[in-house]
């Protein structure tokens, strides 16, 4: 990850890239002036070009143009005293370039570093602010349901979760004023409440009127006559529909009753045509027998 770098003093000229002017980035040197450059630098020049920057030697030159690392100067740079790259956030620590890395990235390290949050909610934060951020912002920071103590993410907790939450406490649909009912006992409650909406208890004998149970007993009292008149209706209705399945009844007994005889006769006339037909038998019986004595006496004439 590429930092901003902010030394105390200014380097020294012989720390620089001599092509970008920055602090050279794994210093090279070329041994044919003793000029130092970035690594990447240097091996995008002899991309384009196979003679030293600086001083124009080539490979054949008498000193060659020849490249090698420079530890000395990596040493000098790493030895820079920098700000924090977050100096500008607050941070006021001064170190060697080479603890830099180590001063923002170390578990105890600079406050003012962003660090990813150890929840995976994919926030970057100041470190200083974690605490802060997986105790009361982070979406999927650990979280109980303060009803039915279920264990899930905030995220879940407070969203899903509270969508079907048997214990979550709501407020009367009906707004009758009760308000921290379990959501598992609405139901029970929408069964006594009073600006519920009810049928009138005479619905099945035709009044029609569907009005708050708080209303219901004003309802039948000032509509007694009228329900009267309805249950007058209802049973003298139901009486003529009895009277009409009794006379069916009756038709239905007479009916059963004539197929009753109709069976017998058949019956009757079955045992006959029985008798009838073993007579039949008994004297087919008898020509058979009478037929085998003709043939005896016939077969010696």
């Amino acid at each position: 990850e590429k930092r901003n770098i902010y030394l105390s003093s200014k380097p020294p000229s012989w720390l620089l890239c001599t092509i970008c002017q920055g602090l050279a980035t794994e210093p090279t040197q070329a041994n044919c002036c003793g000029n130092v450059y970035c690594n990447k630098c240097i091996q995008t020049w002899k991309q384009r070009s196979d003679t030293c920057p600086t001083c124009r030697s080539t490979p054949q030159s008498d000193p060659k143009f020849e490249l090698f690392s420079d530890r000395n100067v990596r040493r000098q740079i790493n030895n820079l005293v920098t700000l924090c790259s977050n100096a500008s956030k607050g941070c006021d620590a001064k170190v060697e370039l080479s603890q830099l890395e180590q001063h923002l990235n170390s578990k105890n390290g600079c406050e003012f570093q962003n660090t990813d949050c150890s929840y995976r909610c994919g926030k970057r934060i100041p470190r200083h602010r974690v605490p802060n951020h997986q105790r009361d912002e982070c979406p999927l920071r650990p979280s109980t349901c303060k009803y039915c103590k279920i264990k899930s993410t905030h995220q879940d907790i407070s969203g899903d979760h509270a969508q079907v939450c048997l214990l979550l406490p709501l407020p009367c649909p009906n707004k009758c004023g009760k308000e921290a009912i379990p959501r598992r006992d609405l139901p029970a409650h929408q069964g006594v409440c009073p600006r519920e909406k009810v049928d009138c208890p005479f619905q099945q004998l035709g009044c029609k009127e569907k009005l708050l149970r708080k209303d219901l007993a004003m309802h039948e009292e000032q509509n007694m006559s009228h329900h009267l008149k309805l249950t007058y209706t209802k049973v003298t209705d139901v009486g003529r529909k009895n009277e009409e399945l009794e006379r069916k009844n009756e038709e239905l007994e007479r009916k059963n009753e004539e197929l009753e005889r109709k069976n017998e006769e058949l019956d009757r006339r079955t045992e006959e045509l029985e008798r009838k037909n073993e007579e039949l038998e008994r004297k087919n019986e008898e020509l058979d027998a009478m037929d085998k004595k003709l043939k005896k006496i016939v077969k010696p004439l």
